[in-house]
């Protein structure tokens, strides 16, 4: 016989402020990519280029922890607002960083004149 898996409950059922189940696995992913990232940042002593990257993957880092921690109290607003924030500005940190290396590419590869 099949069983099925319990579905979630909605969001807004049982003053709940989660619409999906945590990613710790998000969280730990990361948690190691920010971790190499900082230890090339600064063993090739590129910290002044690599901040936006390194800001953008902590921040991340932060709200999917914020939110592993926020499922134990779901009808926290506090949780859940810092958590939405955190994972919704991150990108545009990756996206600065984006630029940072585009400038850097053009400046380098990019004959004067």
């Amino acid at each position: 016989m099949h069983r099925r898996r319990a579905r979630p409950p909605l969001l807004g059922t049982c003053n709940t402020n989660w619409d999906y189940d945590a990613n710790v696995e998000l969280a730990a992913l990361f948690g190691v990519s920010l971790s190499a990232h900082l230890l090339q940042a600064v063993r090739f002593r590129k910290i002044g280029l690599a901040w936006p990257l390194l800001d953008g993957l902590a921040w991340a880092l932060a709200g999917f922890a914020l939110h592993a921690v926020g499922v134990f109290n779901p009808q926290s607003r506090a949780l859940a607002a810092a958590t939405r924030t955190l994972n919704l500005l991150a990108p545009g940190w990756v996206g600065a960083f984006h630029h940072v290396l585009l400038g850097r590419m053009v400046e380098a590869f990019v004959p004067d004149g």
